[in-house]
């Protein structure tokens, strides 16, 4: 079995009485009838088949509370090679009820190995459950989708590194024009219930980026899921980043990241624990009430033989029978303890492993950038960018002089220029040069020590332009708004022929601070 989604809403304290259970079972009854034509008569338990599609369900009820569980299968109807499995819970615990869910595939033939290219999201029943009883997680209401502004940008950054959020954010970005490529209202109804939705305002983007670093923030109409946990010392790569273009299409996009957030739920939304502690307690009282009546069977027996001086051949052989019996139901119930303790043992295992396994392969991953970051020969550093946008975030990865901000990222997705290579390249002899300014080693001015590295070296800009069109060359840092002057510039004619990467010097931060790459900037010369 191969689980794929899960989910779990919570009944918020304020809406919660003795109905609740029933309601919560009547809208998983009601999701049957509509979706697969299964009737419920006698919800406490039973079976139903209909055109393929089975159900079971029953009731257990102990001293930890009451639980419902429903245990749906059928086959695929594109007819693919697996079946679906849909496992609910419906559970109630002291001050707590609550439904669960989870979606699993299960392969039909023995003989063909396929990739289940998949991507669900939450049941029809559990949007039904938010929307009827509502339910907050971190504070937020689950399935809305939460606009972050300028004013709200640092709020947003601190709940993004609160070491106490449950669920995962799914962050998704505006294009240059101010338009979305990705729908945020369908990953949230695709999500409803195991993520928080956020759609970032433009401006914002760049505050975000200035507070956890571009390599760690998103903009220009990318998506990014930031999971629980998220430090801004983290691994990029730990935290998945699309960027829609080309093939790579919205639906793409809105698939990718239901079917990753989806499969982690899976992973943490198993069989609930009160279904374990149930079973144990029904257990527990099965093995008293067997050794009772044994105790009772063993008195009523004495109190004979002490009555009419002794049992008969056949009472004893009776007697001898009865207590077998029991003591053999008792073995039986004793041995249904040790299994289930051996499978949680085994799930705890197999979990703490999954936990190792990832724990090491992100080890591995930051060995790599920490190869890469201090010079030595990796598969990264001969790695070929394969557009600019790529070879700004090579070189943000690699050029420890440099800080290259959110706007030269934003810059280079926009960038037509034909020669991704070549980017790369001049940000390199940029972080060079950059070296040598911190370790005060230039044989002169800047002028003087770009004059053997790169013929396109320009100290400043016009008066006209930084006058003209000073919008172009001030962006916002730190803060603070700074003027791009120095720059490196690279052909004529057509946009794909021209490049211009423009930066300035930041004397606290001992960086050379990148703000543009892509475009020529508008000059006396370049108007448009």
């Amino acid at each position: 079995m191969q689980f794929v989604f899960a989910v779990q809403v919570a009944v918020e304290p304020s809406q919660q009485d003795s109905k609740v259970f029933d309601e919560l079972s009547l809208e998983v009854s009601s999701w049957l009838a509509g979706r697969h034509g299964l009737t419920i008569e006698n919800v406490e338990s039973g079976a139903a088949e209909q055109n393929g599609t089975s159900v079971r369900w029953d009731t257990s009820t102990g001293d930890a509370g009451r639980l419902r569980s429903f245990q749906v299968t059928h086959p695929d109807v594109d007819g693919k090679p697996w079946e679906w499995q849909v496992s609910v819970w419906v559970g109630e615990e002291q001050d707590a009820q609550w439904l669960r869910t989870r979606v699993g595939i299960r392969p039909t033939r023995e003989d063909q190995v396929v990739d289940p290219v998949v991507a669900v999201g939450s049941p029809r029943f559990v949007h039904s459950v938010i929307q009827r009883f509502g339910t907050v997680v971190d504070g937020l209401s689950v399935g809305m989708t939460n606009r972050v502004s300028v004013g709200g940008a640092e709020g947003y950054v601190a709940f993004l590194c609160d070491p106490g959020r449950a669920l995962p954010v799914v962050a998704i970005t505006t294009q240059t024009d101010g338009s979305l490529v990705v729908d945020p209202d369908v990953v949230a109804t695709r999500l409803r219930g195991v993520a928080h939705v956020v759609s970032v305002d433009r401006d914002a983007t760049f505050v975000v980026s200035d507070l956890v670093t571009p390599q760690l923030s998103c903009f220009g109409g990318a998506v990014r899921i930031y999971w629980p946990g998220f430090t801004i010392q983290e691994i990029p790569l730990k935290h998945p980043l699309w960027v829609p273009r080309g093939v790579m299409t919205a639906d793409a996009v809105v698939n990718e990241v239901v079917s990753r957030v989806g499969r982690a739920a899976a992973l943490t939304f198993g069989v609930p624990r009160l279904e374990l502690t149930l079973r144990r307690e029904a257990s527990a009282l099965a093995i008293a009430e067997a050794r009772a009546d044994r105790l009772a069977q063993a008195a009523e027996r004495e109190s004979l033989r002490s009555a009419s001086g002794g049992l008969t051949a056949a009472e004893f052989e009776s007697f001898s029978a009865e207590f077998s019996e029991l003591e053999s139901k008792a073995s039986d119930y004793e041995q249904r303890i040790a299994e289930l303790e051996l499978e949680l043992e085994l799930a705890q295992d197999e979990r703490q492993r999954e936990r190792e396994a990832e724990r090491q392969a992100w080890a591995v991953v930051a060995e790599t950038q920490h190869q890469a970051s201090g010079g030595a020969s990796t598969a990264s550093e001969a790695a070929t960018p394969t557009s600019v946008l790529e070879a700004v975030e090579m070189a943000a990865a690699r050029c420890r002089n440099l800080r290259i901000l959110q706007s030269a990222h934003e810059s280079a997705s926009a960038s037509q220029y034909a020669d991704p290579v070549q980017v790369l390249s001049d940000l390199l002899t940029l972080d060079e040069v950059a070296s040598m300014w911190i370790a005060n080693t230039m044989p002169g001015d800047f002028r003087t020590t770009f004059q053997e590295r790169h013929s396109g070296f320009r100290p400043d800009i016009s008066s006209f332009a930084a006058t003209k069109y000073s919008e172009d060359y001030t962006i916002r840092y730190d803060g603070k708004s700074e003027l791009m002057g120095p720059h490196l510039r690279r052909g004529v004619g057509p946009p794909p022929t021209i490049l211009g990467i423009y930066w300035f010097k930041d004397d606290d931060l001992h960086k050379l601070v990148v703000g543009h790459v892509g475009r020529k900037l508008r000059d006396e010369s370049n108007k448009n």
